[in-house]
């Protein structure tokens, strides 16, 4: 004999939406959050609650503490153009030792 009920009571529930938004600077922006909310509530006495229900929300957002652009490629790039420039300066230098001794 199979039995499905389980101990206790349960739930669920998740909520999915996009967001729009619109910026017409650097540091800040308007827009609107669109959301879908389900929930699902069982606690085992033939007692099921079924919930969805839509939310519009809108937002301002203004970003105060800039720290400037950060880039782990751009900063990778700029620690191998130095690299190679003291690479080149060391050639440089050896090959202009080298001429002066010889000449």
């Amino acid at each position: 004999m199979t039995n499905n009920v389980k101990d206790g009571p349960s739930s669920s529930a998740y909520m999915f939406g996009p967001q729009v938004a619109y910026m017409p600077g650097e540091i800040a922006g308007v827009g609107i959050n669109f959301n879908r909310t389900t929930v699902n509530q069982n606690n085992n006495q033939e007692n099921v609650t079924k919930m969805t229900g839509w939310t519009i929300e809108p937002f301002f957002r203004y970003y105060f503490a800039r720290t400037g652009d950060f880039s782990f490629l751009e900063m990778l790039r700029s620690v191998l153009v130095a690299e190679i420039r003291l690479c080149l300066k060391r050639i440089m230098r050896t090959l202009s030792l080298h001429i002066v001794i010889s000449a």
